[in-house]
């Protein structure tokens, strides 16, 4: 059975929000003693979920990016001789999302992204250079700005871009989006129970 990592990781992604207006779905039941831990606990679960969005819509990006490379490889060894396996030049030369887009669009004589979708293009640089990263590699000393700033996006922002430049993807050259691109099959039903523990 093949599974497909892009549909599975956006599907993560997608599943702490509902709807394209980025509403939330399940409810988040705060515990805590008194007002003030109740409402840590619940910013604490919001960001933990809009953390998750942020990570599995890039991890989505880097399934689809490596997969597509991947059917370009003997092409890609003669430019990049230096480089024994595929997987090597993931690691080295297309480490970062960009180059890696970049190459994918020059591969399939498509429109660069900061051309063709320029607002995609900055939505995934704030997106991935911004606060994923800090998500992954979190700075104390940036944490109050930042995680102001991330709680201030829709839920959906990350999620919403990787959708976008998959939909340039499969849909250039009159190519067909699967349905999976625009709709998630996952979903959270119900309470997320958020319990402030005391420090």
């Amino acid at each position: 059975m093949a599974i497909n990592l892009t549909k599975s990781y956006l599907d993560l992604a997608r599943m702490v929000h509902s709807g394209s207006d980025g509403s939330v779905d399940p409810t988040i039941v705060a515990r805590g003693r008194g007002e003030e831990e109740r409402s840590i606990a619940a910013f604490e679960a919001i960001f933990a979920l809009v953390a998750a969005e942020f990570v599995f819509s890039h991890s989505a990006l880097i399934a689809f990016t490596s997969g597509q490379l991947r059917q370009h490889w003997p092409t890609l060894h003669q430019e990049y001789p230096d480089y024994e396996s595929f997987d090597d030049l993931m690691k080295g030369e297309f480490r970062q999302i960009k180059p890696t887009l970049n190459k994918l669009t020059d591969l399939l004589g498509l429109e660069r992204l900061n051309t063709a979708r320029r607002k995609e293009w900055q939505q995934l640089h704030q997106f991935v250079k911004v606060y994923r990263d800090f998500m992954v590699h979190p700075t104390p000393t940036k944490y109050s700005e930042l995680s102001s700033e991330i709680m201030s996006k829709k839920w959906n922002y990350a999620s919403s871009t990787v959708t976008e430049i998959l939909r340039y993807f499969y849909g250039a050259k009159g190519g067909t989006v699967p349905v999976w691109v625009d709709k998630g099959s996952l979903s959270i039903e119900g309470n997320i129970l958020a319990e402030r523990l005391s420090d």
